[in-house]
């Protein structure tokens, strides 16, 4: 298991070394040039903002999510404090391998929370109502576990939070997404 543990983040350590990667701009490229090519974009941008909204994933209590290798159905959220007293998003999910391997579904998905653009932490202790050990339990291929919890940092209780759920690595990041505008309603 450590193997395998340590191979994934080996691998996670080498995509986000390569992605950050970027070109250098060509002595050639006119500042004037790149100036018309964003407003070229931004006229195409808000003349396709509709579009997007129809092409983009949406994340859906209760609704299953199928990736390659696995099916996620996210079934509730709550409110939740951490070992600090701060509130936390906890939500319960469901998880079905596809895959051929056994595999344990943490280290399979993400899910990520912003408010104002930026993301939440997600370093958070460990505290009492949640069981994180559901989600790391290995699952068989063809076999699903049931009620298994994970959490999102919240910044502010009085902020919408946007959500991202994607594959843990993915070289084609198209996650699905969802906004919680009052978190204050999911308190217990």
């Amino acid at each position: 298991m450590k193997k395998i543990v340590g191979t994934l983040l080996l691998a996670a350590l080498v995509v986000s070394l390569t992605a950050c990667g970027g070109g250098e701009q060509k002595a050639s490229e006119a500042p004037s040039q790149a100036s018309q090519e964003s407003k070229a974009a931004e006229s195409t941008e808000a003349q396709s903002s509709e579009a997007k909204k129809d092409d983009e994933k949406v994340l859906e209590l209760g609704k299953k999510v199928e990736f390659d290798t696995f099916d996620i159905t996210i079934k509730s959220f709550s409110i939740v404090k951490d070992a600090d007293g701060k509130p936390v998003l906890k939500y319960v999910y469901d998880w079905t391998n596809k895959d051929k391997k056994a595999a344990a579904p943490f280290m399979t998905f993400g899910l990520k929370g912003f408010q104002d653009g930026v993301e939440t932490d997600n370093a958070v202790l460990v505290m009492e109502g949640v069981d994180l050990g559901i989600g790391q339990k290995e699952v068989k291929s063809g076999a699903t576990i049931k009620d298994a919890e994970g959490i999102v940092g919240i910044s502010a209780i009085d902020k919408p939070l946007d959500l991202e759920l994607d594959k843990l690595i993915s070289m084609d990041s198209a996650p699905y997404k969802m906004t919680i505008k009052d978190l204050s309603s999911l308190k217990k």
